[in-house]
């Protein structure tokens, strides 16, 4: 978040606020122990993620001392 839209889209851009857009696919349905990508995918909730990006968009904000307003949304992509 930091790298990708505070320092590089947000950087010289004179729009101050940004969106840190995450899909989320963990599911029940993503099953199969060798697939690399389940392996790879963060091991917390989706309710649990949305907080830790929550937290780091405000820390951001705050850090950018009225420069920059950061907001972050996880999509439930998960197959139901």
């Amino acid at each position: 978040m930091q790298t990708q839209l505070v320092e590089r889209y947000l950087r010289d851009n004179p729009c101050r606020h940004g969106l840190y857009l995450v899909g989320w696919f963990n599911c029940p349905q993503w099953n199969d122990p060798d697939d690399r990508r389940k392996n790879d995918a963060p091991q917390i909730t989706l309710e649990e993620a949305r907080a830790r990006f929550a937290q780091q968009a405000e820390a951001l904000t705050a850090q950018s001392e009225g420069r920059h307003l950061v907001k972050s949304f996880v999509l439930d992509t998960a197959l139901r």
